[in-house]
């Protein structure tokens, strides 16, 4: 919890340095931003399956933060807010990130422990990193169907969370009743008829 502690912080670090800046002013050049958030993303991707900088987790959460506020700051920015909405939105966009992170990581942690997080964490590793490739190519010029794909499929992102939740209860209860099952005496004596 420590680890995912510090890695949750420094991204919210991050994100907020560079949403404030951008959004007071900072120039933000959209087409690179976008591309290294998609980079971002795709390393993340690859570090799920196979660690890329082990124990250097925070500081590259960090980093990627920096560039993922950069993005949101072109979305306020955009609103052309007055400060006081401009505040607001500041602090309701933040709050927004951090209780989307509160809300996901406990399924993700129970499910941490069960065998299916491995195949479940690698194949979702590999859709992310296909998205990533889609995103990356189409934000640098190169037109591609995956990237057209992986924008379609927006839509279903919403249905990822209530998802990961079902999942996670599903195995609570399903440990639960293995343990009950576990904890009974079996039944010897028949019933006599």
């Amino acid at each position: 919890m420590r680890r995912i502690t510090a890695i949750t912080i420094a991204f919210t670090i991050g994100h907020s340095v560079t949403l404030v800046l951008g959004t007071l002013g900072l120039p933000v050049p959209q087409q690179p931003v976008e591309a290294l958030i998609a980079v971002s993303i795709l390393i993340s991707a690859v570090h799920a399956v196979r660690p890329v900088f082990p124990g250097r987790e925070p500081l590259v959460a960090g980093a990627f933060g920096l560039v993922h506020g950069m993005a949101f700051s072109m979305t306020l920015a955009a609103m052309d807010l007055s400060d006081l909405r401009l505040g607001l939105s500041l602090l309701g966009f933040n709050l927004g990130i951090e209780i989307m992170q509160l809300i996901v990581l406990p399924p993700l942690v129970a499910l941490s422990r069960t065998r299916i997080y491995t195949p479940l964490r690698t194949v979702a590793a590999a859709v992310t990193a296909i998205a990533a490739t889609g995103w990356l190519l189409d934000r640098v010029g190169l037109a591609n169907p995956i990237g057209a794909v992986a924008d379609a499929l927006g839509g279903v992102s919403p249905w990822i969370v209530p998802g990961v939740w079902v999942a996670a209860a599903a195995v609570l209860v399903r440990r639960r009743v293995c343990a009950g099952r576990a904890d009974r005496p079996a039944d010897r004596d028949t019933v006599r008829s």
